[in-house]
C-alpha cells in the first residue's frame, strides 16, 4: 500500500475544496493536530493498528467537516440523498481498513462455537430468493479467507461486535451513516473518491471492469485505498450501518451520530454497493436499506471504534 503524506494531502485538499465549494464542504485539520493514543502508541490519521490477533486492522480517521448527500448536478441522484447538509465529526475515530473478512469472523465463530444459521438471499436473475442451503460459510460462490464475510443478519453482526469489544476492552460498533459517507469521500466532492466516473478497475461491481464483476466478492486490498487509507468503501459488499432508515435527510443529525430516532428501525441503512450492483449506482452518496433480519450474499459490514 502506498504511503500517505497526510499533512501535505489534507492541507492541499482543504485549500482546493474550500476554494471550489465555499462553506459546502468544510475542512479537515492537519494530521499533526489530530494525534491520538492507542495502546501506548501515538498515532495520526492514516496510521493503522490492531487491538488483538485476528482483530480487524483499523485506520485512524481525522476529525473534520463535510457536505453529506449529493449535489443537484450528480447523475443518478435520488431524493433520499437530499437535502445536502454539512456534518461535523468533532473527534478522530477508527474504522476497519477493510470489510470484516471471513477469517476474522471465523475467529469469532470458533471462539464462541457459533454455528452458521442457514438461509441467505440471492438473486436468481429476476428477484431475491431465500436459499436455505446458503450461509456465511457457503454463500453460493467461491470465497477465500480475505473475502468479506456475507450472509449475516443484524443480530449476528452485533454478536461479533460484542465479542470483539469484550476481547479487547475497546468499544467496537457499526459505522454511522454519516461516518460511512465521510470516510468514503475521504475529502472529495465527486461522485466517487477517484473522480466523477466509475472508470475501470477502481472497485468491484457490475460494470467496474474487473475479473470479479457480477460474479463474486473480491479479497480485501484488491483495489487501491482512498486518501484516508481505507479500502472497498464502494463496491464489493454492501455494508450494514447503525442508522435506522429515513426517506430523506430532513432533520438529520449534523454531528455524525447514528440517526435512530423517528426512523424505520426494522430497516437498517446499507451503503456502498456490492459486486452485483450496477456501476452507475456505486457512488459515495448512494443510500439503501435492508431488513435487520435479512441475510444476503451481497451484504457484509465494517467495524468502527472510538479513540
Amino acid at each position: 500500500m502506498p504511503a500517505f503524506h497526510w499533512n501535505t494531502i489534507i492541507v492541499a485538499s482543504v485549500a482546493v475544496l474550500l476554494a471550489a465549494c465555499g462553506d459546502q464542504q468544510g475542512d479537515i485539520a492537519p494530521a499533526a493536530e489530530q494525534t491520538v493514543q492507542v495502546g501506548g502508541r501515538t498515532l495520526k490519521p492514516g496510521d493503522a493498528f490492531r487491538d488483538c490477533d485476528n482483530c480487524p486492522e483499523m485506520v485512524v480517521i481525522p476529525a473534520g467537516r463535510f457536505s453529506m448527500g449529493s449535489p443537484a448536478n450528480e447523475p443518478g441522484r435520488s431524493p433520499d440523498e437530499q437535502p445536502q447538509h454539512n456534518v461535523t465529526l468533532a473527534k478522530p475515530f477508527a474504522v476497519g481498513k477493510f470489510e470484516v473478512t471471513r477469517a476474522e469472523y471465523t475467529a469469532f465463530a470458533t471462539a464462541t462455537t457459533a454455528t452458521p444459521t442457514p438461509g441467505c438471499f440471492h438473486f436468481n436473475g429476476t428477484e431475491q430468493v431465500l436459499d436455505a442451503a446458503r450461509s456465511w460459510q457457503a454463500p453460493g460462490y467461491e470465497q477465500g479467507e480475505r473475502d468479506p464475510v456475507v450472509c449475516l443478519d443484524w443480530d449476528e453482526m452485533r454478536a461479533y461486535l460484542q465479542w470483539l469489544s469484550a476481547r479487547t476492552g475497546a468499544e467496537y460498533r457499526l459505522l454511522t451513516e454519516a461516518e460511512f459517507e465521510y470516510v468514503a469521500r475521504a475529502g472529495t466532492t465527486t461522485a466517487r473518491p477517484w473522480g466523477p466516473d466509475i472508470g475501470r478497475g477502481n472497485a468491484n461491481c457490475d460494470g467496474c471492469g474487473t475479473d470479479f464483476d457480477a460474479k463474486r466478492t473480491s479479497p480485501a486490498g484488491s483495489f487501491k485505498a482512498n486518501a484516508f487509507g481505507v479500502h472497498d468503501m464502494l463496491g464489493n459488499a454492501w455494508e450494514r450501518l447503525e442508522d435506522c432508515w429515513h426517506d430523506t435527510y430532513a432533520m438529520a443529525p449534523t454531528d455524525g451520530r447514528a440517526w435512530t430516532v423517528g426512523g424505520a428501525c426494522a430497516q437498517r441503512v446499507t451503503r456502498g454497493g456490492a459486486w452485483l450492483s450496477d456501476a452507475p449506482d456505486v457512488r459515495s452518496s448512494l443510500r439503501n436499506w435492508d431488513l435487520a433480519t435479512n441475510r444476503k450474499y451481497t451484504l457484509g459490514f465494517r467495524v468502527a471504534r472510538a479513540l
